[in-house]
């Protein structure tokens, strides 16, 4: 026990003034004579400060501490529960990441579920989001947004409609009788059963459809129902 000259006690103080590099400052805890724990400072590992379940601190180490106050421990970690199943953090509580990030290298996993059903995950090319029991819901109090990095294309699901862009131009938008599609759409067939029609015009002024029994080309709006051709047949 070290004073300072005074009354006053600074606390216990432990030296070893040796020059050998491999005399440790430590405390070590025995029982029954068998050796159980050292504590204190392993000079011949950087001057960590290390708890090991043996004489040497060089040895069975089971927490050590460097320099920069990193803490490396040696098996599994137990916050508010205790470590098993081979993990390195067994967690009884809730994380509060403080406005911090969770890094993990090309393909780390983050896995939820009893069973590991979910795995969320980058293999260096890709990001991968995969379940392999029942449905994934994504869920928005307002819209749902998906989106390349700038935003120029992307799919925006809203209460009441379903809209699809293209380089920042919106092109297929669901609407409550059916659908709206600005461009050109390419088809490989167009199928169509009884008595659903084609519709042309402002106000649906050309029709075509099949009643079941006859085809039918009309036109009920103003105007001419004119055929243009370079040559024109009609065959039974």
């Amino acid at each position: 026990i070290q004073y300072d000259g005074g009354t006053s006690p600074i606390g216990l103080v432990i030296h070893n003034t040796s020059t050998n590099a491999a005399a440790d400052a430590k405390i070590e805890f025995e029982t029954q004579g068998a050796m159980d724990y050292s504590i204190g400072i392993d000079r011949s590992d950087s001057n960590k400060f290390k708890i090991s379940r043996h004489a040497n601190l060089e040895s069975n180490n089971v927490l050590a501490f460097d320099s920069s106050n990193n803490a490396t421990f040696a098996g599994g970690v137990g916050i508010g529960a205790s470590p098993s199943g081979g993990y390195a953090l067994n967690m009884g509580g809730h994380i509060n990441m403080q406005a911090n990030d969770i890094y993990g290298g090309d393909n780390s996993q983050i896995l939820l579920g009893a069973s590991q059903d979910l795995k969320i995950y980058h293999d260096a090319s890709n990001s991968y989001i995969t379940n392999a029991t029942g449905e994934i819901f994504i869920k928005g109090a307002d819209d749902l947004s998906i989106q390349d990095t700038d935003g120029t294309n992307r799919a925006i699901f809203q209460a009441n409609a379903q809209k699809l862009y293209y380089d920042g131009s919106l092109k297929f938008e669901t609407t409550s009788n059916g659908i709206d599609v600005t461009g050109t759409v390419q088809a490989d067939n167009l199928t169509m059963l009884d008595n659903e029609y084609i519709r042309l015009g402002n106000s649906n002024d050309l029709q075509i459809y099949h009643d079941g029994s006859n085809s039918y080309i009309t036109d009920i709006g103003a105007g001419d129902l004119r055929v243009g051709t370079g040559a024109f047949r009609l065959l039974s």
